[in-house]
């Protein structure tokens, strides 16, 4: 009985380093991404020039919407973070407000927009994905904890 205990409290502990592992591997994706996506911004607006057609808020309308949307799927213990992604939902909402035709709103900046611009808007969405899974993997790993402190406790208990 005591070794079935042991076993159990070892395979919560590496859940749960397994879940810090992800973790840690997933805050370092958002971490690169969002330097990347900020660098390529800067290159972008440095080769957009000071031409009038610098990045910046006055490109775009003060009113969007989002793209993309995070939700919480609550059927699970804890909650699975999750994005939703209805393209026909955010060209519908931001109709009004593109000047450009089309889904993409890199086109609020022109039609021939530098290809900075195109990588740090992949940059910022890769960083937006890998921040998803860093909140399910923290979720995840909070969850197993205390799964590993209740076995301790009885591991103590029956000591």
């Amino acid at each position: 009985m005591a070794d079935e205990l042991c076993e159990k409290v070892d395979e919560a502990l590496r859940a749960y380093l397994r879940c810090v592992d992800s973790y840690q591997t997933a805050q370092a994706e958002v971490e690169a991404a969002c330097r990347a996506g900020v660098m390529d911004m800067s290159r972008a607006r440095r080769s957009m020039g000071q031409s009038g057609q610098a990045v910046s808020q006055l490109q775009y309308p003060a009113r969007i919407k989002s793209r993309v949307r995070v939700t919480v799927d609550e059927s699970r213990e804890g909650g699975v973070i999750q994005l939703d992604r209805d393209p026909a939902r955010s060209i519908e909402a931001n109709a009004d407000l593109e000047p450009v035709g089309g889904g993409d709103p890199i086109r609020w900046f022109g039609v021939l927009v530098p290809q900075h611009l195109r990588s740090s808007q992949k940059s910022f969405v890769r960083g937006l994905e890998s921040a998803v899974l860093a909140a399910n993997a923290a979720v995840e790993m909070h969850a197993h904890y205390a799964r590993y402190q209740e076995l301790l406790a009885q591991k103590q208990a029956s000591s």
